[in-house]
């Protein structure tokens, strides 16, 4: 749809009112007649440039693409929506592992505690075997 539309070039016609020299020249205000001409004739000119077929063909690109966009939207809106979801979902995941990671961490180290302390016990009940072993 990278085709550019057949848009002759502007043929501006003369405004229907004859203005003469004069009048031109004074600087006085444009009188209704001449600026009601002038529009006149503006408006036939953009109406004479205008292609039925062009503007159809306009309209029906532009729709195309609301089309495109109104569903590209909704694409969005539903992996956000999807994204939302899952959010949450690994959220909640998250501070369940966070809790339970916690929990191990505690343990271990009330294990390592408990070594220290059978390690020392037993350094001090059999001091030549630790000796060896260590």
């Amino acid at each position: 749809m990278n085709r550019k539309p057949n848009i002759p070039p502007l043929n501006i016609p003369e405004p229907s009112v004859n203005i003469n020299e004069s009048q031109i020249s004074d600087n006085s205000p444009v009188s209704d007649n001449e600026d009601v001409a002038r529009e006149e004739s503006v408006v036939q000119c953009l109406l004479s440039q205008v292609d039925e077929g062009n503007i159809t063909e306009i309209i029906s690109f532009q729709k195309k693409c609301l089309e495109r966009l109104e569903k590209t939207n909704a694409m969005l809106e539903n992996c956000q929506r999807i994204s939302e979801v899952r959010l949450t979902s690994a959220s909640k995941d998250i501070a369940i592992g966070k809790v339970k990671i916690l929990e191990i961490k505690n343990e271990l180290e009330y294990i390592i505690r408990k070594i220290i302390v059978i390690k020392k016990t037993l350094k001090e009940k059999y001091p030549e075997e630790f000796l060896r072993a260590g």
